[in-house]
C-alpha cells in the first residue's frame, strides 16, 4: 500500500535568466535542467531525494504557442516545463509529467528557480562547503580537482551547477552527479545554521522567494530543513543512449518500478 505518510515535492532548476514571476509565451520558458524530488515522512522526520535525468524520455504533453494542447507524445521531460507559462503552469505540468514517470506517485508541491537565484543560493547560508565529486570542471578551473575541498561561493556556484563539455555525450549526467552534491551540500549547511539560529530557513527563503515559483509556504521547507536525510540521493534507474541529434536516457522500467515499490510504499 502506498505510504500515507509521505508528502511529495518537486525540486527544478530552470534554464533561463530574468523575472521569473513574467508569464511567457508556450516553449519561451525554458526547460528544467534539474529535477528532483523530496519525498518527506511525516512520521519519522526524514528525507528521501530522488533524480530525474532531464534527458529522460517519457510521455509529456504538447501544448501549440497560444496555450491550446495538440497532443501527447515522447520526448525529454526537460521539454514539458517549456510547454507552460514558464511559471505555475510550466510547473504543474512538470509535476503531471514527473507524477507519469513515477507510476502516478501523488506529489504535492513544486519550487522552480531560475539562474537568477544561483548567486544568492551560496550567499544566503556564507558559502557551501563540499568536496569535488570528480574531475569534470578541472579543466575549466584548477580550483575544481576531484578530491579538492571548496566552499562554493556567488560566483563559483554557477560554474559548478551548470557547466558541461557540449561536445561529449551524456555529459547532463556527469552535471547532474555535482548538483546531487550541491543539494546534499546545501542541505547540510542550512542544518548547521539553523541549529544555531532558528531564522535561518525563513531567512533562506525570504532571500530566494523573488527568484523561484512555489506553492510551498516557508513552513514546508522548515520541515524539510529539519528532516534527516535518509541515504543517498538516488537517480531512476535507466542508461543514456547518444542520437544523431540529442542524447537520451532510457529508463529501465522494471528497476524503476521496484525502487518506486521501495521509496513509496509499505507491506500490510
Amino acid at each position: 500500500a502506498y505510504n500515507s505518510h509521505l508528502s511529495n515535492y518537486l525540486l527544478l532548476g530552470v534554464d533561463t535568466r530574468g523575472d521569473i514571476s513574467e508569464e511567457r509565451e508556450t516553449r519561451e520558458g525554458g526547460q528544467s535542467d534539474a529535477i528532483f524530488l523530496v519525498s518527506y515522512d511525516r512520521l519519522e522526520e526524514t528525507v528521501r531525494l530522488l533524480a530525474i535525468p532531464r534527458d529522460t524520455m517519457t510521455t509529456i504533453a504538447i501544448y501549440d504557442r497560444t496555450g491550446h494542447y495538440v497532443t501527447s507524445m515522447e520526448d525529454h521531460i526537460t521539454l514539458q516545463y517549456a510547454y507552460g507559462d514558464g511559471r505555475e503552469q510550466s510547473c504543474r505540468l512538470a509535476v503531471e509529467a514527473v507524477s507519469n514517470l513515477l507510476y502516478d506517485v501523488p506529489i504535492l508541491g513544486y519550487t522552480a528557480i531560475n539562474l537568477e537565484s544561483i548567486p544568492y543560493l551560496a550567499d544566503a547560508v556564507g558559502g557551501v562547503p563540499l568536496t569535488v565529486p570528480d574531475d569534470s570542471l578541472e579543466e575549466v578551473d584548477p580550483a575544481f580537482k576531484k578530491g579538492a575541498e571548496i566552499t562554493l561561493d556567488a560566483e563559483t556556484t554557477e560554474r559548478f551547477l551548470r557547466y558541461r563539455d557540449t561536445h561529449s555525450h551524456q555529459q547532463a549526467l556527469v552535471r547532474m552527479e555535482r548538483q546531487k552534491t550541491f543539494i546534499r551540500a546545501f542541505a547540510d549547511r542550512v542544518l548547521e545554521l539553523q541549529s544555531r539560529d532558528p531564522h535561518t530557513v525563513t531567512d533562506v527563503y525570504e532571500t530566494l522567494k523573488p527568484y523561484m515559483v512555489t506553492n510551498m509556504s516557508n513552513d514546508i521547507y522548515l520541515d524539510l530543513a529539519s528532516a534527516r536525510q535518509e541515504g543517498a540521493i538516488e537517480t531512476i534507474p535507466g542508461e543514456g543512449v547518444a542520437t544523431d541529434l540529442y542524447d537520451e536516457y532510457h529508463v529501465d522500467d522494471d528497476a524503476l518500478f521496484l525502487m518506486i515499490l521501495d521509496m513509496f510504499y509499505i507491506e500490510q
